[in-house]
């Protein structure tokens, strides 16, 4: 028989161990430092509206298992983006686009990793962008996808494999936006 004063110091020990221990916080990713600021304090930056379903408006890092349960959405507990994933992207293409010269509009669609095997993995982003004239008049519509393998089929996959997709994103729509016609009635 074990005396009381041991399982009394047994279960204190047990308490003040517990209580210690803390759960370990979420790592926090954005897309990492755009490559160059390109606007000045001398030229304002068009107005750019970002919408997307409610789920995208979230900081939790999505995936799906397509080969297991492709209608099952999983989130990483331990990683998590600093912003949403509109903010971020908003963010990168103010401060890495050249052609911003027109109000834009952009609805996110998708943006996830998706798991084709245990071992390997891609992230997937689609949107819709419209350019608008001064007069708020729609110039033109373009949905935009992209998909890339992630380094590696975990939550620092996904954040490298996203951070490189936003990079490519901001070069594709900003090319579509430099071919677009120059500003009209911009300045009346």
């Amino acid at each position: 028989m074990i005396p009381i004063r041991y399982s009394l110091a047994f279960v204190l020990t047990v308490l003040l161990t517990g209580c210690g221990i803390t759960p370990k916080q979420p790592d926090v990713h954005d897309f990492g430092l755009a490559p160059t600021v390109i606007y000045s304090n001398k030229r304002a930056i068009p107005t750019i509206d970002i919408d997307a379903p409610k789920w995208l408006w979230d900081t939790r890092i999505r995936y799906r298992l397509l080969y297991k349960s492709p209608t099952q959405v999983n989130f990483y507990m331990l990683h998590r983006w600093i912003a949403t994933p509109p903010e971020l992207f908003k963010q990168q293409l103010t401060m890495q686009a050249n052609a911003l010269r027109y109000p834009l509009s952009i609805v996110f669609l998708d943006f996830e990793q998706q798991f084709t095997s245990a071992k390997q993995a891609k992230v997937f982003m689609r949107m819709s962008v419209t350019a608008f004239s001064s007069d708020n008049k729609p110039l033109a519509t373009r949905e935009f996808q992209w998909q890339r393998l992630s380094p590696s089929a975990d939550a620092e996959g996904a954040v490298q494999g996203f951070a490189y997709l936003a990079r490519t994103a901001v070069s594709e729509i900003d090319s579509w936006l430099a071919g677009l016609p120059t500003r009209l009635n911009w300045d009346k």
